[in-house]
């Protein structure tokens, strides 16, 4: 059950958010871009729409009181506008939905289509994307996280070193004393070959016998 819990809910403070990974996130950031290929509502403009568009998190965490939906300013007779416009929330955010606007005067305003997006979850880095509406216009925009990592090394503002990486230190080990027996050392002893001399006879000699007396 405790697994459980770890892996559906988030522990929440006032203005922090841990997510299951680790991560404590205190804002979502999300910069709308630019758009490609906005469909033409504009009658009275000459057929070209004066757009915005509204970002809206759908999903976040903490679920306290936050003004939501923002909006960028109106670029007027584009069908590929440019905002740049970018939206911070003390949440973490993890879809958020678009919906874009051709801006009347005299009339309500027309809806060019409604899209949402599922956020990554990889908090180290910004991320560049884009979403298509069902009306073939495109949205360009990017997400990051104000963001600290588990792991102190890595963070959304980490960058790898350029040093080396250190060699890893090879222990010694410690040589085991070796019992050594030890052997006399012998002297090389020269050995001298006699001939016999060629006078000698070599009749073998009749041995002597002596007869001994032995009284009773």
């Amino acid at each position: 059950m405790l697994q459980i819990l770890l892996l559906t809910l988030l522990i929440t403070t006032k203005s922090l958010v841990i997510t299951p990974s680790g991560w404590s996130i205190s804002q979502t950031c999300i910069t709308v871009e630019r758009a490609t290929n906005v469909p033409d509502e504009d009658s009275l403009g000459g057929g070209v729409s004066d757009t915005y568009t509204v970002v809206e998190m759908t999903d976040y965490l903490p679920a306290t009181p936050v003004q939501s939906s923002k909006k960028t300013a109106t670029v007027d007779n584009n069908s590929n506008p440019t905002w740049n416009s970018k939206f911070c929330w003390p949440v973490w955010a993890k879809s958020v939905k678009f919906q874009m606007f051709d801006d009347d005067f005299l009339t309500a305003h027309d809806d060019l289509g409604t899209v949402t997006y599922i956020l990554p979850t990889d908090f180290s880095k910004k991320h560049a994307l884009n979403v298509k509406f069902t009306r073939k216009q495109i949205l360009y925009f990017s997400v990051e996280w104000t963001a600290t990592s588990p792991n102190p090394t890595h963070s959304p503002t980490f960058k790898p070193s350029n040093s080396p990486s250190p060699k890893p230190t090879t222990q010694t080990p410690t040589a085991t004393p070796t019992k050594v027996t030890l052997h006399p050392t012998y002297s090389p002893v020269t050995v001298t070959t006699v001939k016999p001399s060629s006078t000698a006879s070599t009749t073998p000699k009749t041995p002597t016998l002596t007869h001994l007396n032995i009284s009773r």
